[in-house]
C-alpha cells in the first residue's frame, strides 16, 4: 500500500516499480493541477486534472509489463 503520491510518493512507486516491486495499491485523493509540474512525477498538461493515483498506476504499468498495481482514488483507514 501506497499512499499520497506527492513529491516523494510519485517518484517512491515509480522506483519501486523499476526495482522489480509490483501489485501495489495507491492511494490518494489528490489530482494534478499546474503548480505539480516541478515537482511530481507524471505531472505534464496532459494529466491536468487526473487522478494521481490513476497516472502513477498507468506509468508503473507502463514500466512492468508484470505490473497489476490498483488505484484508489481516495482516502484509505487503515488500523495497525
Amino acid at each position: 500500500m501506497l499512499g499520497g503520491l506527492g513529491g516523494v510518493g510519485g517518484d517512491e512507486a515509480i522506483a519501486l516499480t523499476r526495482l522489480c516491486f509490483q501489485n501495489f495499491h495507491i492511494a490518494d485523493l489528490d489530482t494534478f493541477d499546474y503548480s505539480n509540474f516541478n515537482r511530481q512525477n507524471g505531472a505534464n498538461i496532459e494529466t491536468v486534472g487526473k487522478s494521481k493515483a490513476l497516472v502513477t498506476t498507468e506509468i508503473m504499468k507502463k514500466n512492468s509489463r508484470s505490473n497489476s498495481s490498483t488505484a484508489i482514488n481516495g482516502y484509505v483507514n487503515l488500523l495497525l
